[in-house]
């Protein structure tokens, strides 16, 4: 399962992005991550957004499945759930 990345400028980060993304990795290391923007073949797309005005540009993005916006750490969670139940669906 390939899930691209892509960061926002981080102009006000609430929390540390790329800890987290550095966590997903390691906890889903049988997934690819890659640079979204130079892979349109991803499965799943996270722009990771550091606060509510998620405002980094998604135009040009493309995705199979979906695309996650998370701004928070609370979205984190989310996206970490989000992979889960793709690894569970693969297992099938």
């Amino acid at each position: 399962m390939k899930i691209g990345i892509k960061y926002c400028g981080g102009c006000n980060p609430r929390y540390d992005r790329i800890g987290e993304v550095n966590k997903l990795k390691a906890e889903f290391s049988d997934m690819d991550f890659v640079t979204a923007a130079d892979h349109p073949d991803c499965d799943v797309v996270i722009v990771v957004c550091g606060c509510s005005a998620a405002c980094a540009d998604r135009g040009n993005l493309r995705y199979k499945d979906e695309m996650l916006v998370p701004w928070c750490l609370e979205d984190m969670h989310k996206v970490r759930e989000k992979l889960l139940s793709l690894r569970e669906k693969e297992a099938v």
